[in-house]
This record gives C-alpha cells, sequence and structure tokens, in this order.
C-alpha cells in the first residue's frame, strides 16, 4: 500500500476516533423528583442547627406510592417545624399537633437530631433522643383519612413560599452512618461544562423542560431572575423560550433548525459571556448572541458567570416535567485560545469533523487513482 495512502487512512481513523470520542460524556444523574422512603418501616432522621427566632422551617411533604405530582400536598400531608422565639413551633396538616410542654429544654438546643416515626395510627417526633409529641390519627376523621395510608416517598419543601424548607442541614435513616444532603442547588459552571440533559417526551405531550441557572452568590432557588432560565416545550412543533432573551414577555418560539423526530434525545447547553447555544441529538437547533437578542436584558443577565442550576419544579406552567437525567460535558480549548473559538466536546465537533471527513475521503480515493 502507498504511503500516502497508508497515512491519510490512518489520519480518518485517528479523526473518527475523535468523532467517537467527542460523543462521550460523564455518568448520567437522574433528576430526583422524590425520595423514596417507607416511613413505616424507615424512620426519618433530620439535622438541624438553626436558632430560636431564625424562622427557619423544617417542611417535609409525605406520598402515596402511585402519586407523581410532587406538588400535591394532599396526597398524605405535610408537617413544619418552624424556629420561632423562644421554642419550635409544630404544625401537621390535617391533624391537631403541638410539642410537649415537658419538652422545652431539648427543644432550646440548638445542634438537634429529630426522629419521626409513623405507625397506621401515630406519628412519633423525637429531639435529640427525648420524645417531644406523639399524634394520634384516631381523635380526627380527616386526620385519620389522609395519614393512615401508607407513606412511600418524600421531599422537602421548595415551592417558593414560606414554607419553603431552609433548616434540614441532612437527613438519614437511624441505622445509617452518613447523612445526605439536602440539595438546594446544583452546583454547575456553565461556561466551563455544558449541560447535557436526556428527555425521551413525544411531541405533543406538552412536557417541559426547564432548567434555571444563577450565579455564586444567588441563594434563594425560587427567584428565576439571578441569571434567567431555558425552557423547551414538546408541542407539536418543539418550542424553546430564553428568560430574559427570547422576548420580553414569556412566549415561546420556534427553534432556529428543528430538532431531530426521535423522541430519546440529548440535549446540550453551552454558553460563554457572549452567546449560548442549544444542541439536539447532534443539530445544532439554537444559536443566540446576547448582544443582539430581542430581549431588554438579555446581555445584562446572561453575560454573567454561572455558578449553580435548578431544575424547575415550581407548581407553574414552566415546572419541568421532562428532564431524565443530566451529566456534564468538559469543552475542548480551541487553537486559537478565544472565548468563542472553544471548541465542546459534543456534535459540533462532531459536525466540523464530518465535514472534513468528506473532503478527505474524495481526496484519498483521487491519490490512490493516480
Amino acid at each position: 500500500m502507498r504511503a500516502d495512502v497508508l497515512c491519510t487512512g490512518m489520519f480518518l481513523a485517528v479523526l473518527t476516533g475523535f468523532v467517537y470520542s467527542s460523543e462521550e460524556g460523564g455518568e448520567w444523574t437522574e433528576v430526583v423528583r422524590f425520595i423514596e422512603w417507607d416511613l413505616e418501616k424507615d424512620p426519618l432522621q433530620v439535622k438541624t442547627d438553626s436558632e430560636a427566632g431564625s424562622e427557619d422551617v423544617i417542611s417535609v411533604m409525605f406520598y402515596l406510592a402511585e402519586e407523581m405530582d410532587i406538588y400535591n400536598y394532599e396526597s398524605i400531608g405535610y408537617f413544619t417545624i418552624t424556629f420561632d422565639d423562644p421554642l419550635p413551633e409544630l404544625f401537621v396538616s390535617d391533624c391537631d399537633a403541638e410539642f410537649e410542654e415537658e419538652s422545652s429544654a431539648v427543644l432550646s438546643e440548638r445542634d438537634k437530631t429529630w426522629t419521626f416515626s409513623k405507625s397506621r395510627t401515630d406519628l412519633t417526633i423525637q429531639c435529640n433522643g427525648e420524645k417531644v409529641a406523639n399524634i394520634n390519627f384516631g381523635i380526627d376523621k380527616e386526620c385519620w383519612a389522609m395519614w393512615s395510608q401508607d407513606v412511600a416517598k418524600i421531599w422537602f419543601w421548595a415551592g417558593g413560599d414560606s414554607d419553603d424548607d431552609t433548616a434540614t442541614d441532612g437527613y438519614k435513616k437511624p441505622d445509617d452512618q452518613e447523612w445526605t444532603d439536602v440539595e438546594k442547588f446544583i452546583e454547575w459552571d456553565l461556561e466551563e461544562d455544558s449541560l447535557q440533559v436526556k428527555t425521551d417526551s413525544e411531541a405533543g405531550s406538552a412536557e417541559i423542560m426547564t432548567i434555571m441557572f444563577y450565579t455564586a452568590e444567588h441563594e434563594d432557588r425560587s427567584d428565576f431572575a439571578s441569571i434567567g432560565y431555558v425552557s423547551v416545550k414538546f408541542s407539536d412543533v418543539l418550542e424553546y423560550h430564553v428568560h430574559h432573551c427570547t422576548n420580553d414577555d414569556y412566549d415561546y418560539e420556534e427553534f432556529q433548525n428543528a430538532p431531530p423526530h426521535e423522541p430519546n434525545k440529548i440535549w446540550t447547553i453551552s454558553k460563554s459571556s457572549t452567546d449560548l447555544s442549544i444542541d439536539c441529538n447532534g443539530v445544532r437547533v439554537l444559536d443566540l448572541n446576547f448582544a443582539s437578542a430581542v430581549g431588554s436584558k438579555c446581555s445584562d443577565k446572561w453575560s454573567q458567570d454561572v455558578a449553580k442550576m435548578w431544575f424547575w419544579m415550581e407548581d407553574d406552567s414552566e415546572q419541568d416535567t421532562a428532564s431524565d437525567a443530566y451529566r456534564k460535558l468538559q469543552k475542548i480549548e480551541g487553537e486559537g485560545g478565544d472565548e468563542g473559538d472553544d471548541c465542546e466536546k459534543t456534535r459540533t465537533c462532531y459536525s466540523d469533523a464530518k465535514s472534513l471527513v468528506a473532503f478527505l475521503v474524495p481526496v484519498s480515493l483521487l491519490t490512490h487513482l493516480f
């Protein structure tokens, strides 16, 4: 075989190998909407260090196995513990509940481990190993109707209201050694790592993918004014909205290029200080330049560095119902070194490589023939 043909073939093999690796990302992380928990079998322990008078809240929702609406607080019910001054206040939905008077000493301690145990007839609350409340469901018909049901999953409330859980530092089962953090944000440097999201929603299902983006100093997850959000609506024709950029209202628009028709999709969202792009299964469906966008606040908001994100779970028309999993995709610096020259490990690079292959293959054939 001639050396030039061999060299070209080796180059193509290396190139196609790069194309393959460019489609790879990290491990997928499931978008969690519920925490599976059999409360009748496993008591729930919660750790707090909130001070009296801070108005911090422990807020836990309880659901039936078949419940799919995370905002349906009437599935079974919820309870809150508010850190008032001088002592915490207890509320249990549909039930009469209060802390026992003799428990004031332990309730005055700052560092607390709460243990919540449930049977078909009672909910018992302990604080630092001492029983501080017992709610008997049989005293009230409404209380019995709701709380006598079996709990299958829980969620720490984050509905953007006064009952948001702000006190819980960690949770676990009593026999577990490690505490699990209540995730309020997902740390994400979008300028460094592109975000990939996996969906399997059908066109016309009206499901929505909505991802919020925040600056490092932003602490209110329910405030979408930090940077903004990206939303995709699975209408008959797929549409998108980039908050502050697409328009000053909340209207959706068709993509610049139609996303592929197959239901299984991987969306890649990439950002620099000047631009946002979205790819779907390797097709570039949106290129958005902040300076030339229609929205009046686009450049001011989106030129900021993204430090964290969240899949929108508010009970409204933008609630994320489509996102199944997410992962990171690191960028590869372009030869120019400029921000706009970054080539991501996405089909953007794949498209460039594919074009080069389309050019080189005929050249190699011609070289072989002559």
